[in-house]
């Protein structure tokens, strides 16, 4: 009756994964957050902002650009470094590797839309224009998350 709960707990196979170091983990998250940012802005900026922007102001709503723009470009930088410490979870119990990395991505990108959706049903972005900004956000995260996870693990030490 002394057994520990840990000791009842079934263990889940998986390699054994190196100490994880923040200084790494940092650097290539921040690698996949400026894939991301270098794919998403540009769509985002050229294409899909000026067509929401107009919606909005349809619908008595000024966006402040600069400062959406700011934030968003931020949060992109958090969004990799998210995907790269998903992706060393996970590869303790997949092993590392692309498949690995595009499960981490993946994950973290559908939570992303998901909430990108929540616009669309509060009826502040057209579903077209949510399609937009979820395109390149998509070639963004899986090109990022693929190679922040592959920078991540060539510099395991």
């Amino acid at each position: 009756m002394s057994e520990s709960l840990d000791s009842r707990m079934p263990s889940i196979p998986g390699p054994s994964t190196p100490h994880v170091t923040t200084g790494r983990l940092i650097l290539s998250g921040l690698l996949a957050g400026l894939v991301v940012n270098l794919i998403d802005v540009p769509n985002s900026a050229i294409f899909v902002s000026p067509g929401w922007t107009r919606f909005l102001a349809e619908h008595g709503i000024t966006m402040n650009v600069p400062l959406v723009s700011t934030f968003y470009v931020l949060l992109h930088f958090a969004y990799g470094i998210a995907i790269v410490f998903t992706y060393g979870v996970f590869r303790r119990h997949f092993g590392a590797g692309p498949r690995t990395a595009l499960r981490a991505t993946l994950l973290l990108l559908g939570l992303h839309r998901a909430f990108g959706l929540g616009m669309v049903v509060m009826g502040t972005m057209p579903f077209p224009i949510y399609l937009q900004f979820s395109t390149s956000m998509l070639i963004g995260s899986i090109l990022g998350g693929l190679l922040g996870a592959r920078v991540h693990d060539r510099t395991r030490g």
